[in-house]
């Protein structure tokens, strides 16, 4: 009997029990047991031995939302709090939030992250657990309260509750989430440019996004094209 299976289980919405592989997310819960039972290992450490485990048992859209997109976005979160003045170390904790942020999209079903169209109620009902879920696994991987709290608020608006009370990793990945997804191309959507990307993100200023985080977006985008340049 695995530890992390009842975390997991917990963190679905009974809509779940309909939509997800309860097998593979039995084999999901024993990789996160093994990976979190061996001792001297930090957070990115065991969050890159998960990845080899389940590398292989996820089909590739929940494999690339955990594995490139996060790095992506760690990195244009990483960029996000340079650009508003936080020092190398601040930042870097932010990157780590980043990076962990989607880790929770493994217990959300292929057939759901891959729809073509837009999800139902069900499906969005799933969905929408992954923050919780990923808050547990992060937990589980050793990350402090602090990372544990921002991972589980990336989706959180920023009117929706008074800001003080969102982290402000959480803040800064929220926006860097949104830009790397809105440049990407998904099965629901086509690639935007970085401007398009930052109107809309401007269009949602001090709504879904914090006003301070917006302004520095330009400048995270920038140095983010001359580094793949």
């Amino acid at each position: 009997m695995t530890t992390s299976l009842p975390n997991l289980f917990a963190a679905l919405p009974p809509e779940g029990a309909r939509l997800t592989d309860c097998g593979r997310l039995a084999l999901i819960g024993h990789h996160l047991d093994t990976v979190a039972a061996t001792p001297g290992m930090g957070v990115r450490t065991r969050r890159d031995m998960l990845l080899e485990k389940l590398n292989g048992l996820l089909g590739p859209t929940q494999f690339e939302h955990i594995d490139a997109h996060c790095a992506a976005v760690a990195r244009l979160s990483h960029r996000l709090a340079r650009a508003m003045g936080m020092t190398h170390g601040l930042a870097d904790r932010v990157r780590l939030v980043g990076l962990l942020h989607d880790i929770g999209k493994c217990v959300v079903p292929e057939s759901v992250l891959a729809h073509p169209g837009p999800l139902g109620t069900d499906q969005w009902t799933v969905m929408n657990c992954h923050s919780e879920a990923g808050a547990r696994i992060a937990a589980l991987l050793g990350a402090d309260d602090e990372t544990v709290e921002a991972v589980r608020h990336h989706h959180t608006w920023f009117d929706a509750t008074p800001p003080n009370e969102i982290p402000q990793a959480a803040r800064i990945v929220c926006a860097a989430d949104a830009l790397a997804t809105m440049t990407s191309q998904r099965s629901y959507h086509y690639a935007r440019s970085p401007a398009e990307a930052l109107a809309e993100l401007r269009r949602y200023r001090g709504s879904q996004f914090d006003p301070v985080v917006v302004e520095a977006a330009p400048t995270a985008m920038g140095s983010a094209d001359q580094a793949a340049a």
